[in-house]
């Protein structure tokens, strides 16, 4: 039996015939489009042992309703870190810009009667996905003159808006650090008052009034729905960082990973933003998110940052 991932490729790479490369336990086959531009990877392993991998469906006689468990994780880690290291060397060699490894579409294979017929009855094909909710707002005439009728009143505003509106362009592609910098350096510029040292800067968030009441309606609405998985990040990132989830704790923390945020290095035991572990980062970033937008109702009224 074959388990296979499929990764969509964003490349400036010819493929002039199709072919198979075989290196250790790895087959990997490019797939091309109309014009031989290169546009996706399959990339599969031999499994012997695979009952243990195979999804399970179970049926639940009162609601008649089928469960499904997926058990290939293991498998699809293995696959998809080669997927990251091809994306990373293969933008040298391949011209590649983007390997879509996060949204790969995962699958068995059979090579006998016996395995053909045992996937027919499980589901053996299936597309891994996620992706952010769009908010579609309204316009109206209202709105509209009103952006335009109090331009010198939200004349400081438009800079910062500006990493608020990138900000939120990051957190829709699944950039999530990149988006807790941006809504970061929205709070920096209103609030940060020139500080360029941590502890400068968070006496500045902490001593602002704005803030620390937007920081509390964040923390209210991350922890009010129960378990969640941003509620998760978070902890794990005040954990790590040994901060409390309070607001002075949340201020702390904010500027703890925006300092970690801007150097990198693999020895390093903080948690570094890069482009395999971004979704890590989506917790922090909803939650300085919601500070954004809870100072913004504020400021929009007229009233200057304090």
């Amino acid at each position: 039996m074959k388990y296979q991932i499929e990764v969509e490729i964003e490349a400036d790479a010819i493929c002039e015939r199709l072919f198979q490369v075989t290196v250790n336990e790895f087959i990997v086959e490019p797939l091309v489009d109309e014009n031989r531009r290169l546009r996706a990877l399959l990339l599969s392993v031999g499994v012997q042992d695979y009952s243990s991998y195979l999804p399970t469906a179970t049926r639940d006689p009162s609601t008649n309703m089928v469960s499904i468990m997926l058990r290939d994780g293991e498998l699809a880690h293995r696959l998809i870190d080669m997927a990251q290291h091809i994306e990373a060397i293969g933008s040298f060699w391949l011209g590649i810009g983007k390997v879509y490894w996060e949204r790969s579409t995962r699958r068995w294979i059979g090579e006998t009667p016996e395995e053909l017929d045992l996937l027919k009855a499980l589901p053996h094909d299936w597309k891994q996905t996620r992706s952010e909710k769009e908010l579609k707002m309204k316009v109206t005439p209202e709105i509209l003159g009103s952006i335009i009728a109090n331009r010198s009143l939200h004349a400081n505003l438009t800079l910062p808006m500006s990493f608020y509106r990138e900000g939120c362009n990051d957190f829709k592609r699944g950039h999530y650090a990149n988006a807790f910098v941006n809504f970061y350096f929205y709070l920096d510029d209103l609030y940060g008052a020139g500080a360029t040292k941590n502890k400068q800067v968070e006496e500045r968030f902490k001593g602002s009034k704005h803030v620390r009441a937007a920081v509390q309606e964040a923390i209210d609405e991350l922890v009010s729905p129960g378990p969640s998985e941003n509620l998760s990040q978070v902890m794990m990132f005040l954990r790590d960082e040994r901060k409390s989830l309070s607001v002075d704790g949340i201020i702390e923390l904010f500027v703890q990973v925006r300092g970690n945020l801007a150097h990198f290095s693999q020895k390093s035991t903080k948690k570094k933003g890069h482009a395999f572990n971004q979704f890590d980062f989506r917790g922090i970033a909803y939650l300085l998110q919601a500070v954004c937008i809870f100072t913004f109702t504020r400021l929009t009224t007229g009233e200057p940052p304090r």
